[in-house]
């Protein structure tokens, strides 16, 4: 695809300028793409579309979710959905897409506002074309790269060595040797204060039901190699110097 090679040359660029968000990464865009692609097709379905435009909606969310984080920078300072947005316009003009019209305007602005929940999506594009994209978008950036295997995944990198070695958690945990309990302590403030169930619509219940199973069950063997119940090692790791 023509998207997936303009966006890994910028996200090269990036790189070779030290300004890349690793948590953004190629492999971050591709597993959202994935992911928008599939969602787009239920949702048009649920929304009694023809086959063509639920063939259609899945490409545009594909090319939205390569596309979201084009602009995306370690250090943000505007809003990236509103640079990507402006550089897949560029892109668009440039001729070498070979989209439509109407291709494009929905997918600049499921880009544009990707960065909204999926309720203030939802009731932005209520009756709108763009409607199916965008909550397709959302959900694969916010919930299915935030839950289950792949923010596993992430949470073991970033917390696990990242931010021991060159964060917060600096001189408060060694690496590898306590990494997991690191880990453990972003596990417990993810699932009550970040991305807890709760914080889901009924649309995507079937979807949480499942991510989340994946996250319970790889808690439940932290706090068991810690040989405490949630309480004791929530109050452990406050000594330990853990944040928040």
């Amino acid at each position: 695809d023509l998207i997936w090679e303009e966006v890994q040359k910028k996200f090269d660029e990036r790189r070779q300028a030290g300004q890349l968000s690793l948590a953004h990464d190629l492999d971050h865009v591709k597993a959202v793409a994935y992911h928008a692609s599939k969602l787009a097709e239920d949702f048009s379905r649920k929304l009694k579309l023809d086959e063509e435009t639920v063939r259609r909606n899945s490409e545009r969310a594909k090319i939205a979710g390569f596309a979201h984080d084009a602009e995306r920078i370690k250090k943000e300072v505007e809003p990236h959905g509103i640079l990507s947005a402006r550089w897949f316009e560029e892109l668009y003009k440039s001729g070498k897409l070979g989209i439509t019209q109407e291709d494009f305007e929905i997918i600049k602005a499921v880009i544009q506002d990707h960065e909204l929940s999926f309720s203030e999506i939802t009731e932005k594009y209520a009756g709108s074309p763009v409607l199916p994209v965008a909550q397709a978008v959302v959900a694969a950036d916010k919930l299915f790269e935030a839950s289950g295997y792949r923010v596993l995944e992430r949470r073991s990198f970033f917390v696990g060595r990242e931010r021991i070695l060159k964060g917060d958690l600096k001189d408060k945990f060694k690496h590898p040797g306590e990494s997991w309990l690191a880990v453990l302590g972003e596990t417990i403030r993810r699932l009550y204060q970040v991305n807890h169930v709760r914080n889901y619509p009924e649309e995507l219940r079937q979807y949480v039901d499942e991510l989340h199973a994946i996250q319970y069950e790889f808690y439940r063997g932290l706090l068991l190699r810690a040989g405490m119940d949630e309480k004791e090692a929530a109050n452990y790791l406050l000594k330990r110097g853990f944040p928040k």
